[in-house]
């Protein structure tokens, strides 16, 4: 998930805690239980240790506060080498939810003045953490059938998230939603699992309160590459009034860049 906002630059050769603040995105009552994995990549420039080792410039393991998750990141680089480059910093954790959400964040360093010196250890959690908020996404759209006249937030490689829709402007006094199933179809791209099996990354059943129809969906981290696929989730739910109401949105998989 990006946030919308890049880190404030930082210097080439100095070591900071930079992390992000979840309070906005968590449902009421959702809580951070764990941190998986943080990622740095460069995307413009070069950095050759990057290539080589993939926390090359982490110190220690990201870790999670109330609902800020931070990594400790190095960039001790005494020829200079690394000056004007750009990164992206993700970071991944699991909620209360069961969802994974991974918030990133681009990062460009300048030149550093002075003589970096290689930690010996990670900063204590103490210490001062440089933290973007992340937004609060529209996971589920409003909508009385059809299309939802909106679409989701773009969802990135290895998020589950909860999706859905709120079908209470086509409910009449007194009728509920009995059950409710989703399918996924590819727009754009290519997704061969999903074209045998339109229910496949769905994770447990669907999510009936009122008369919001939710489904959480897990979308693989790595092959098959789904970057830039574009997809249309639609659910069908049976009310109590004996009718069939049909809503549709599309989903976009983004990437690190």
């Amino acid at each position: 998930m990006y946030v919308g906002q890049a880190f404030p630059i930082g210097q080439d050769g100095e070591t900071r805690v930079r992390g992000f603040d979840l309070a906005a995105t968590l449902a009421p009552g959702e809580t951070i239980v764990s941190v998986g994995s943080a990622a740095l990549a460069c995307v413009a420039g070069t950095d050759a240790a990057l290539g080589l080792d993939p926390l090359v410039h982490f110190i220690g393991s990201p870790e999670f506060l109330g609902t800020q998750i931070f990594q400790c990141v190095s960039f001790y680089d005494p020829q200079a080498s690394l000056v004007g480059n750009i990164y992206t910093l993700a970071i991944a954790a699991t909620t209360s939810l069961g969802q994974t959400i991974i918030p990133w964040a681009q990062l460009q360093l300048e030149r550093g003045f002075g003589i970096p010196v290689v930690p010996s250890a990670e900063p204590p959690s103490s210490a001062e953490i440089i933290l973007l908020p992340t937004p609060g996404p529209a996971f589920v759209l409003p909508t009385q059938g059809g299309y939802a006249l909106q679409d989701f937030p773009t969802i990135d490689p290895g998020e589950t998230r909860f999706v859905g829709f709120d079908l209470s402007s086509a409910l009449s006094p007194g009728e509920t939603i009995s059950t409710a199933t989703f399918i996924l179809t590819v727009l754009s791209g290519v997704d061969v699992a999903v074209n045998g099996t339109p229910g496949t990354y769905q994770i447990g059943s669907p999510i009936i309160g009122g008369g919001i129809v939710q489904q959480m969906l897990a979308w693989p981290a790595t092959l098959p590459d789904l970057g830039g696929n574009l997809y249309a989730l639609s659910v069908s739910a049976s009310t109590s009034f004996n009718q069939q109401l049909l809503a549709w949105a599309r989903i976009n998989i983004g990437g690190l860049t």
